[in-house]
């Protein structure tokens, strides 16, 4: 049997995957159970990587953002289009409308996928029902517990942030155009406006203690308190609560194997980094696959991206003050949060972690 390249994982990461190296001419077979829906989850794009899901054809409905307010303890960041000389500071996707488009894509494409779990990984060969498969090139894709990761002996650096990541869509009476984004000492708090102004992404990272009694108290009386902005918060919608864990792989890539997502890293629920970690993962993918650019190269290519979002999103969720990052980001907490150089300073931050080196 001729060895092929294989995707493991069919979420967002690995759909995405399989198209963007099928359109550029790479045979690729995606491997994995269809993909569940989350229908409280909502997605902050930064807008170049919109861009490029527009550029393989993946049309998504969002809501763009032209004004963000940053809520950091004490002091205020109110980040607009205006003062910072850009389109628009993000899109806001809903997480089910990306995976529906996604599956569409593949489909249309016909790209090969078999529908089942892989049981073992090898350097040479993956296992699915007893079938083996030779390949020479597999990407997995298959999230924060990736068995492949894991049979491949690779370790990883485990954070737990003694925190839950809370996510619903909250109903309001309030409509609300721009995000919102809170960090206290209990965690961070992001709102995220949708097509429909009464209606909103809810991420809250929060510590257990705090949010078992929000629970007991009642959360929604807890939400009108946080978000005065929302008015009477009238409803809480697909509310999902799970143990906020950071994982970090130490290592990019074995063999002809290469991490990609959070299989790679898994980080702490800040401003959509997450995603678009992976979406940058995969164009550096795309890259070196179709250029035949030796796989080591991957992790040359994505390892200070990587890095500063650790450094970024552990700071915040362990509550950290931001001067342990470094002086830029210490910036936050002094008069010179109002200064527009230095709300350029945070957006062009953010684009170095979010972007590949070709997209900045």
């Amino acid at each position: 049997m001729t060895p092929k390249k294989y995707i493991i994982g069919a979420g967002p990461a690995g759909l995405l995957t399989a198209i963007s190296l099928h359109l550029h001419g790479i045979s690729v077979t995606l491997v994995g159970p269809k993909p569940y829906k989350n229908p409280a989850m909502v997605l902050a794009l930064h807008p170049k990587n919109y861009q490029y899901l527009s550029s393989l054809g993946i049309e998504i409905a969002h809501k763009t953002v032209n004004r963000m307010q940053l809520n950091y303890y004490k002091q205020t960041l109110d980040l607009n289009t205006s003062s910072t000389n850009r389109d628009s500071l993000c899109m806001i996707i809903s997480y089910d409308e990306l995976l529906n488009s996604l599956l569409s894509k593949a489909y249309l494409l016909n790209i090969p996928w078999i529908q089942e779990s892989i049981s073992q990984t090898t350097s040479t060969h993956i296992t699915i029902n007893h079938q083996q498969y030779p390949y020479d090139l597999l990407l997995a894709c298959d999230g924060i517990n990736s068995k492949v990761r894991q049979q491949q002996g690779i370790k990883t650096k485990d954070i737990n942030f003694n925190q839950y990541a809370y996510t619903a869509i909250l109903s309001h009476t309030q409509p609300i155009k721009h995000a919102y984004q809170k960090f206290n000492d209990t965690g961070t708090l992001a709102i995220l406006p949708t097509k429909n102004a009464h209606r909103s992404g809810l991420i809250w990272a929060i510590d257990t203690e705090t949010f078992t009694r929000y629970e007991q108290i009642g959360l929604r009386l807890e939400l009108e308190k946080s978000t005065p902005f929302l008015g009477k918060v009238l409803q809480i919608d697909h509310g999902l609560k799970q143990p906020l864990i950071g994982k970090v792989a130490n290592q990019y890539s074995q063999h002809n194997m290469l991490l990609v997502g959070s299989a790679l890293h898994h980080v702490h629920p800040l401003a959509g980094i997450g995603f678009n970690l992976a979406i940058s993962d995969i164009q550096t993918i795309t890259h070196i696959v179709s250029r035949n650019i030796p796989l080591h190269y991957y992790r040359t290519y994505r390892q200070d991206a990587h890095t500063k979002a650790q450094a970024l999103t552990e700071a915040i969720g362990r509550r950290i003050l931001p001067n342990s990052i470094n002086d830029g980001m210490g910036l936050l907490s002094s008069r010179l949060i109002h200064n527009p150089s230095i709300k350029q300073m945070l957006l062009s931050y953010v684009d170095e972690i979010c972007l590949t080196e070709q997209a900045l």
